[in-house]
């Protein structure tokens, strides 16, 4: 920990954040340096940040699902000095945890995955586990919420959020055949769980296959939207449910775009705060480039608008992909790479009850084109956003001697600000361009920024953090 710690410090002072410095927070031991990855953050408004990663330090080749805390925001020296691991197992087992999600709020925090320890057939089952005192204590066992007590059919990619005492987890399940849409829900903070409910009501069990989910909870009501892509029609059409009691009963889902649009509609995201609901996704019009559209609701998400707004410029010319969106309190904000200019960059694009603002492009330190911006990160608190993503302006900056690795860059609008229009700031603070980093995932509250990511910096691929004070 002593040569850790002694590196960190040496690294040059960032340009975002002064004295703020990256900190390794997997913390495996010199014996055992396993290959980290999947890594997801979440900090509460009291500012205990929580980390939550995949890595086979264990049992070599098997990833168990690991978790690290601070009660401090992040602040060195407040981490735990040994993460502890959430999913029960034996070491040694062969049964490696994928896909894992976290929520956490005041006290607690609740993570989900899938696994493979039911049966023989090697599928996946939901699994979740939730400690109500900062991660000291967890549940006495994991539950399983999945109606799969023999691993007969494959559970997959589940997604978890909640408000107060509240948590609704959903996932994708093929018992049926193709991929149905089933969601359960908790108002106890996860003591206990609701039976799981089949959200894709509207069609036969299995007519479709349904996947790529994204869930959001209104904090301010506990209105639940789930949405996702759907074949059922024979076109890639998005669908979506809505529960208006915290996820405990679901009113049937519906088609929100599909039908007469040949454009089809792919990687949905969807976002909520009081009765302003957004969706969005990129369209894929054949023969043309990729686009990026949204529909929206002003009454909770009884209605949306009959046609989808169009967010990227429709003038210019590439792809624009992946949209991922945050609700702030004001507005919605939607982000998306677009390579217009050559390489991809980073636009966005703000949505006040229905209304477009101007569309601005965020990865402002480097040309336009030029760095290959990609893999956004978004985090909404108050008023504020914060959007991260990676790119390999440094690289490019160093001859390309450096194999083009990747650095990671942040843009924010604080208290309801326009994004800067002439500066981006810098996530980690690593010597630029020398080693790679995937996997950011971003956090904000109303005193700071967080990041967490995957870096290469030392050999293998491990856990970093850093965070810094809102500049107001």
């Amino acid at each position: 920990m002593l040569l850790l710690a002694a590196m960190v410090a040496c690294e040059p002072e960032s340009e975002s954040g002064g004295d703020s410095y990256d900190m390794r927070i997997d913390f495996a031991s010199s014996g055992s340096d396993p290959a980290s990855h999947d890594v997801r953050l979440c900090v509460t408004d009291s500012g205990i940040a929580f980390a939550a990663w995949l890595d086979d330090r264990d049992a070599p080749g098997v990833d168990d699902l690991w978790l690290n805390r601070s009660l401090q925001g992040g602040a060195p020296g407040t981490w735990w000095a040994a993460p502890i691991k959430v999913n029960d197992r034996a070491d040694g087992g062969n049964l490696p945890v994928r896909d894992p999600d976290l929520y956490c709020a005041g006290d607690a925090v609740s993570l989900v995955w899938y696994d493979q320890r039911d049966g023989t057939l090697g599928n996946g089952q939901i699994y979740f586990d939730s400690s109500f005192d900062a991660g000291e204590t967890f549940l006495d066992q994991d539950l399983r919420l999945d109606e799969d007590p023999e691993g007969l059919a494959m559970s997959v990619r589940p997604r978890i959020a909640g408000a107060a005492d509240n948590l609704v987890v959903v996932w994708s399940d093929n018992r049926n055949g193709a991929y149905d849409i089933y969601a359960a829900a908790s108002d106890n903070q996860g003591a206990s769980f609701s039976t799981e409910r089949r959200l894709d009501v509207t069609s036969d069990p299995g007519a479709g296959w349904s996947g790529e989910i994204d869930l959001a909870v209104d904090p301010t009501s506990g209105r639940v939207f789930v949405v996702w892509e759907d074949t059922r029609d024979g076109d890639a059409a998005l669908y979506l449910a809505r529960s208006t009691d915290a996820g405990m009963t679901w009113e049937d889902d519906e088609r929100i775009v599909g039908g007469d649009d040949p454009s089809a509609a792919f990687s949905p995201e969807v976002c909520a705060w009081e009765q302003d609901v957004i969706v969005t996704w990129h369209a894929r019009p054949p023969g043309e480039g990729r686009y990026i559209l949204a529909t929206t609701s002003s009454d909770g998400g009884t209605t949306y608008r009959e046609t989808a707004l169009r967010l990227d410029d429709p003038d210019s010319d590439g792809d624009s992909m992946y949209p991922r969106c945050a609700a702030a309190r004001d507005r919605m904000v939607v982000a998306w790479q677009d390579d217009r200019s050559g390489g991809f960059d980073v636009f966005q694009r703000s949505v006040t009850g229905g209304a477009m603002g101007a569309e601005t492009r965020l990865d402002v330190g480097s040309g336009p084109g030029l760095a290959n911006s990609t893999d956004i990160a978004m985090a909404a608190s108050g008023t504020s956003v914060f959007v991260g993503w990676s790119d390999d302006r440094d690289a490019l900056a160093e001859g390309d001697g450096s194999g083009r690795f990747d650095d990671l860059y942040g843009s924010l609008s604080v208290d309801g600000e326009p994004f800067p229009i002439d500066e981006d700031l810098e996530i980690d603070t690593h010597y630029l361009g020398m080693s790679g980093k995937t996997a950011l995932s971003v956090a904000l509250t109303g005193d700071a920024w967080f990041a967490a990511w995957i870096d290469d910096r030392f050999g293998t691929n491990d856990v970093w953090f850093r965070t810094v004070p809102l500049d107001r």
